[in-house]
């Protein structure tokens, strides 16, 4: 009886063989695809604001002008941040530290780094603390989405210490860096 299941089992895989081959195939490039639309239809938020800029500067004379599409080219940290509430974010930026490295700032020579929103306010921070690798992020997209369509407050860019763990203490609507 055994015998007979595994000959009625061989047939139908010998018969079948070539339909569950493609069948695979069919999967495999269907799960590819997916996975390029779902990244197409995530950057596509982001798009709309490539000509975005943020302007670095180094004591007071500007340096460079770096577009989010700039931005985005230097790679990405994702990170997952919660609050001490239990809100959860899921945050897309790239390092100060590789802005700085970029630019070719000499950090012996620097003592602080100088964030400028859009209303005028500055918030310092720490040469020291903003070269931490991957420490302090200058984050585009937020939940998968960007920043200005997540939150129109948070402005095109806005500064994380990963280090803290209140979101009331990001800078957000970032316009310039200087390096002071």
């Amino acid at each position: 009886m055994r015998n007979n299941k595994n000959n009625n089992i061989s047939k139908i895989y010998n018969k079948n063989k070539y339909n569950l081959v493609l069948l695979v195939i069919v999967l495999l490039i269907s799960i590819f695809l997916f996975s390029k639309l779902a990244s197409y239809i995530s950057n596509k938020s982001l798009s709309n604001y490539d000509n975005e800029i943020v302007v670095i500067k180094n004591n007071d004379s500007e340096i460079d002008s770096l577009s989010l599409k700039d931005i985005r080219k230097m790679g990405k940290n994702e990170m997952k941040f919660t609050t001490p509430k239990g809100e959860e974010f899921k945050l897309v930026g790239v390092s100060i530290e590789k802005i700085l490295n970029k630019e070719g700032i000499n950090p012996n020579l620097n003592n602080t780094v100088e964030f400028s929103d859009g209303y005028g306010h500055t918030t310092n921070m720490s040469m020291e603390t903003a070269l931490e690798v991957n420490r302090v992020l200058l984050v585009y997209k937020i939940n998968n989405k960007a920043n200005m369509d997540y939150d129109k407050k948070l402005g095109i860019f806005f500064i994380v210490d990963k280090q803290e763990k209140d979101s009331s203490k990001w800078i957000k609507n970032i316009q310039s860096i200087n390096i002071k």
